[in-house]
C-alpha cells in the first residue's frame, strides 16, 4: 500500500470510526420541533440559498428538487460544558422498498451546515462547524440550549418515489459526527450522534 492510500485510509477511519477500536463517544444531542416531515412535490430553498440571497438584496433561486423534505428547528446541544465540539457533517437517510433503489440519503454540511445552523464567534464550551467556507451571518455559535438560524430548517430534495407507489412512512436516520476537543488538549477525538425520525408519502 502506497504511503497516500495509508493516509487517506487512516483519515476515513478517523472521521467514521469503522476501522476498529472502540465506538465514537456521544458529545451532543440533536433535536428537532417534529418527529416527521412530508414528501413534497415541489422545488425548495437550502439556507445556503436563502441566506446568499438575503446578503445580495436579491431573490433566491430554487436549489432543491422535487421531493423534498424539512425539519424546523434543529437544535444542537452540548453533552459536557468543558468540551468544544466541531461538527463535519449531518446526514439523513432512509430506506424503503417504494423509493427507487431502495434507499436515499442527503447530507448536510460545509456552506449548508454553516447556513442552518449560523457561525462560531465563541470559545470552548462551544460548538462549531468543521469545514467552514464563507460568512454568512454573525450569530454566535450554537450553544446549549440555543439554536441560531436563517432559514430554521434542514432541507433535503431529489427523493425518487416509484412509480404507482402507495402512502408509506419510512423510518430516518440521523447520524451526526465530528470532532470533540477538552479544555486543555488540542487533541481531536471522533464524535458521533444518531436519532430517528420519519418521512410520509401521501400520493
Amino acid at each position: 500500500m502506497k504511503q497516500k492510500d495509508f493516509l487517506f485510509l487512516s483519515i476515513v477511519c478517523l472521521i467514521i470510526n469503522s476501522c476498529g477500536g472502540a465506538a465514537a463517544p456521544t458529545a451532543v444531542d440533536i433535536g428537532f420541533g417534529v418527529t416527521k416531515a412530508f414528501l413534497i412535490n415541489a422545488p425548495a430553498y437550502s439556507c445556503y440559498a436563502l441566506g446568499t440571497a438575503s446578503q445580495s438584496g436579491t431573490a433566491a433561486t430554487s436549489d432543491v428538487s422535487a421531493y423534498y423534505f424539512s425539519f424546523g428547528n434543529p437544535t444542537l446541544t452540548l453533552k459536557d460544558l468543558s468540551t468544544t465540539v466541531s461538527i463535519a457533517t449531518i446526514t439523513l437517510s432512509m430506506s424503503h422498498q417504494n423509493l427507487e433503489g431502495g434507499k436515499y440519503s442527503c447530507t448536510i454540511a460545509t456552506t449548508e451546515l454553516a447556513a442552518v445552523f449560523g457561525t462560531q464567534t465563541g470559545t470552548a464550551p462551544s460548538i462549531t462547524l468543521f469545514p467552514f467556507s464563507g460568512t454568512l451571518n454573525s450569530s454566535v455559535s450554537v450553544v446549549p440550549s440555543s439554536s441560531q438560524t436563517i432559514c430554521s430548517a434542514m432541507v433535503c430534495g431529489g427523493v425518487k418515489v416509484i412509480k404507482d407507489a402507495t402512502g408509506f412512512t419510512a423510518p430516518l436516520k440521523v447520524t451526526v459526527v465530528g470532532f470533540l476537543t477538552q479544555q486543555g488538549s488540542s487533541a481531536p477525538i471522533p464524535v458521533k450522534t444518531t436519532s430517528y425520525l420519519s418521512v410520509e408519502y401521501i400520493p
